[in-house]
C-alpha cells in the first residue's frame, strides 16, 4: 500500500492513524498484478551436485602409557 502497488481511499480525518478503504476494481487489479506462475529452473543454471572427497589424515596411533614413561625419564626444560 505504501509503495504504491495498490490504490486506496482515505476515510476519516485522522493524521496519526489513517483508515483506508479499497475499491473492488482496485483490489481486482492488484490481485491480477500479483499473480505469478512458477517456472521450471533453467537447465544451465541448475545447482550442481556436491563433489565427494575422501578424508585421509596422516596421523599415527601412539600408546599413551609408553609416551608417559618416556616423558618421565626425560630431562625437563628449565
Amino acid at each position: 500500500m505504501r509503495d504504491g502497488s495498490i490504490r486506496y481511499i482515505t476515510i476519516g480525518q485522522g493524521t496519526k492513524r489513517q483508515t483506508y478503504r479499497f475499491a473492488p476494481a482496485d483490489l481486482a487489479d492488484f490481485i491480477e498484478k500479483q499473480a505469478q506462475q512458477e517456472a521450471a529452473p533453467c537447465p544451465s543454471t541448475k545447482t550442481r551436485a556436491r563433489r565427494t572427497t575422501s578424508t585421509n589424515f596422516n596421523s599415527k596411533v601412539i600408546a599413551i602409557a609408553d609416551r608417559l614413561r618416556s616423558g618421565a625419564s626425560a630431562k625437563r626444560k628449565p
